[in-house]
């Protein structure tokens, strides 16, 4: 075996070792794709659901913190849902830079704005684009998706603070999941919260309207996290559909260029062989006198 040709296969086993750590982050991709759609669209049926039954409480039941007489008093919490892990293209970059409008456009109202990110691969590029953010546990992994405890979480302490007056708006900065492989930034406004009239919900399964017998304000505080709870959770699973969509692409991209390196190299090693064959084949006929040397 010539020296071209065994750097060939090298190249080739070390490309073939790759080649099951490619094919498996793509199967997880894809399966945390596809079951985070699933669990979206159930989060979203609950939201409605909620949203229907919160119609129907007596309106002087929803009172809510007055509005700050300025905008230079209002405080804003600010959620940027980023991943935890790399391998998903420009994911991340595409918050940053949304990250970084919001806050200018937040600026020019007078707003002070709490900024916190989730995932250690955001979190990253906010740091190196000179962002400061508050750090909060992963949503979810490359591996797993974000789970309710987490929404619950987060939306019993949102509202908490919208309650005691230390927050007066809550927006999360995610990517929208458009499709496979494609998503675009948004900023979901989920506090304070949109009480709708009871014309505007749609109606239950029943065709009904329910019966609210309970105390109003209890019913309200328990009815409100769980509506709270399913936005975000929708959200944050639609995040979690984006991200993984672009790791599957991206993996499938990367398959699809280490088939296209593999048949080259192949075909480069066949190439060289049949030279190697030929020389040794000259050097033969040379030494046993068939042909003259040079």
């Amino acid at each position: 075996m010539s020296v071209t040709e065994q750097k060939i296969r090298e190249r080739l086993d070390n490309i073939r070792s790759v080649e099951p750590i490619l094919n498996a982050l793509r199967t997880i991709a894809m399966g945390n794709w596809k079951a985070a759609l699933a669990r979206r669209a159930r989060a979203l049926d609950f939201a409605r659901r909620t949203s229907a039954v919160l119609a129907y409480i007596p309106r002087e039941a929803l009172a809510v913190p007055s509005e700050p007489e300025a905008a230079g008093q209002v405080r804003v919490t600010a959620l940027v849902l980023g991943s935890e892990r790399g391998l998903c293209g420009a994911f991340n970059r595409v918050l940053a830079e949304q990250a970084a409008r919001y806050l200018e456009r937040a600026g020019q109202r007078g707003e002070t704005v709490r900024l916190q990110v989730s995932g250690m691969a955001a979190a990253k590029i906010l740091e190196r684009t000179g962002i400061q953010a508050e750090r909060l546990p992963p949503a979810g992994s490359a591996t797993a998706l974000p789970t309710a405890g987490t929404a619950d979480a987060l939306a019993e302490g949102w509202l908490a603070a919208y309650e005691a007056g230390e927050t007066d708006r809550v927006d999360v900065i995610y990517n929208a999941y458009l499709g496979s492989g494609r998503y675009a930034p948004g900023v979901l406004q989920l506090i304070p919260p949109r009480i709708p009239r009871p014309r505007e919900a749609q109606a239950l399964e029943t065709g009904y309207p329910p019966i609210v017998q309970t105390d109003p304000a209890g019913l309200l505080a328990r009815i409100a996290v769980q509506q709270l709870s399913a936005q975000l959770y929708a959200c944050l699973l639609e995040a979690a559909a984006a991200e993984n969509s672009a790791r599957f692409q991206l993996m499938e991209d990367a398959r699809q260029g280490i088939d296209r390196l593999t048949e080259e190299l192949e075909a480069e090693a066949a190439q060289a062989r049949r030279q190697s064959i030929t020389m040794e084949l000259q050097n033969l006929a040379v030494g046993s006198g068939l042909l003259e040397e040079g």
